[in-house]
């Protein structure tokens, strides 16, 4: 049923079939030479991590210290917890898929380090699903600049230009801006989580603006399950573990 659901268009992808697919594109951005830029993916579980550390916040009065040094999504930065995760330190981009609960509704949120943004890519962008979606992102606006700021991120940043626009009379615990993207192909069906996983294979390979208006919905879920398919394959034939990803845990 998993192959099923990915495979028929109108169906809703899951926390799981998210996951896989980025997972799947994560070792992508890692080990493919196409891919040109230097960039990481998250999953379902960092986004949950990041909503109940913004709960936390607020109740607190938005009290910075009220965000635990030690939690899960600090060490999904510092480059621990998932299988084939890299320091964010050593990136430029992060693509998020974002689960909008009260929707039911996949959004993709990018991760845009030098310029301090997040931009929101959004396939439903009107009325409710447009608003909700991008009072959502304000948890990752909020959370993610203190949680950088806790693993002492930009010690090492010597690249990021400091004095640029992005960057003038703001601290580090700051909030990003939040940035909507524009001029992407919007859904018909129940096929969200299908759209944010395109969005972030254009983005990966510096083609977001070449984006087709229509997206082949059908097309492009058969080849994910052909993808998946051939790539498990390889695995298993060749022996290998996913263990071996496993980055161990933040000291």
């Amino acid at each position: 049923m998993w192959f099923y659901d990915l495979l028929t268009v109108g169906k809703n992808l899951s926390c799981s079939h998210i996951d896989v697919c980025f997972y799947y594109l994560r070792k992508k951005l890692k080990y493919d030479q196409s891919v040109k830029i230097s960039g990481n993916t998250t999953d379902s579980f960092f986004a949950s991590q990041i909503f109940e550390l913004y709960n936390e916040f607020v109740a607190s009065g938005e009290n910075v210290d009220s965000i635990k040094k030690d939690s899960k999504a600090a060490a999904y930065i510092a480059g621990f917890y998932m299988l084939c995760n890299k320091p964010w330190a050593e990136l430029d981009f992060v693509l998020m898929p974002v689960n909008v609960i009260v929707l039911a509704h996949w959004i993709l949120c990018i991760l845009d380090i030098k310029m301090r943004c997040l931009k929101v890519l959004n396939s439903m962008r009107f009325g409710r699903y447009k608003n909700n979606s991008e009072s959502f992102v304000r948890a990752f606006a909020v959370i993610i600049p203190i949680l950088l700021s806790h693993v002492n991120f930009y010690e090492g940043r010597k690249d990021i230009d400091r004095s640029s626009k992005h960057w003038q009379g703001k601290k580090d615990t700051d909030a990003f801006d939040i940035v909507v993207v524009d001029n992407l192909p919007q859904q018909e069906d129940s096929d969200c989580g299908v759209f944010i996983i395109k969005y972030a294979h254009f983005f990966m390979h510096g083609l977001i603006d070449k984006i087709p208006k229509k997206l082949d919905i059908a097309f492009t879920r058969k080849k994910l399950c052909v993808d998946l398919f051939v790539h498990a394959k390889k695995k298993e034939l060749g022996g290998y573990e996913s263990t071996s990803e496993h980055p161990g845990r933040m000291p």
